[in-house]
């Protein structure tokens, strides 16, 4: 009975080895904005460049997701003679189709020419981790993923001062409110140099995606001294936004205007990130059917170191 000679195992594990790795589809650069603003950005592009080495590009597939399950956008680099051009179009399912530009070309080169997509008018709706994923012909394939934050800062932000009887007391109720805010907002009211004894009141709802919030506290005014700057924090964590709203009380005062006049500070601390490189990047496949020069002179390589072993 013939029996298989481990040597001439090691020798086919090897050369599959070359042949896989020189028919890798490999993700080069993957952009996606980390942060939009919504109402203030026309579009936004998300790309993802690819080198296909020796793989053939009719036939490659790229596809978008959405939180990995959801699919976004979609297109195949294969003939189709009911196109104008004779090459299929890309592809977009709804609810993402209403953003997406389907006429936009990230390259001139027919292989990578539909590999992007173009965003229109980004809302809130669009927040999530987006997959890119580029599909070779034998079946290897590469996969990079990023996130996006699509962050509104809402409207009617407001800090206002009302006078109240407070336990028998006179004092002041201090209430802050804001709406139209995305992604989950917090609010907190301080009183510069006075320890609060009360937790403010804080009131949440949700509508269409959209936050509403507010905050409300009760001071005494024999607490406070003669002049307090009494002010509120809106920060919206995952967009890494915040806004400040603060204003003087005089206790004891009768208050004129129920808003107070507001000093805004708007910080927005993105950290920049660098797109040149895919954040996660997995590549894999299969060998292709033709083996080019430098490979088969790999190749023959192997088989010596083969030959040496016998």
């Amino acid at each position: 009975m013939w029996k298989l000679d481990w040597r001439i195992v090691l020798c086919v594990i090897l050369v599959a080895s070359q042949v896989k790795d020189a028919s890798q589809v490999k993700i080069t650069r993957h952009t996606v904005p980390d942060f939009v603003e919504s109402g203030k950005e026309d579009f936004v592009i998300l790309d993802c460049d690819y080198d296909l080495e020796k793989t053939p590009s009719e036939g490659l597939v790229v596809k978008w997701f959405r939180n990995e399950v959801e699919l976004v956008y979609q297109w195949i680099n294969a003939r189709d003679e009911k196109d104008t051009d004779g090459w299929k179009k890309p592809q977009s399912v709804p609810p993402f189709d209403k953003y997406v530009d389907l006429r936009y070309k990230a390259s001139e080169d027919k292989s990578k020419m539909w590999r992007a997509i173009k965003l229109r008018n980004p809302t809130p709706e669009l927040t999530g981790n987006y997959t890119c994923t580029v599909f070779g012909v034998a079946g290897n394939e590469a996969t990079s993923k990023k996130p996006m934050v699509v962050y509104s800062t809402g409207k009617n932000f407001s800090l206002i001062q009302s006078k109240k009887s407070v336990n028998g007391t006179e004092g002041v109720e201090l209430t802050c409110f804001a709406e139209d805010l995305y992604p989950r907002p917090n609010l907190q009211i301080y009183v510069e140099g006075v320890e609060q004894i009360q937790r403010p009141e804080v009131t949440q709802s949700v509508d269409n995606m959209l936050y509403a919030i507010s905050s409300r506290i009760l001071l005494k005014d024999k607490d406070l001294p003669e002049e307090v700057t009494v002010g509120c924090n809106l920060t919206i964590p995952e967009a890494r936004y915040s806004v400040s709203d603060d204003s003087v009380y005089y206790p004891g005062s009768p208050i004129t205007t129920t808003t107070a006049t507001t000093t805004l500070q708007r910080k927005m601390d993105i950290q920049a990130s660098d797109n040149s490189q895919p954040d996660t990047v997995i590549g894999g496949g299969n060998a292709v059917s033709s083996i080019p020069n430098g490979l088969m002179i790999l190749l023959v390589n192997t088989l010596v170191v083969c030959s040496s072993i016998f």
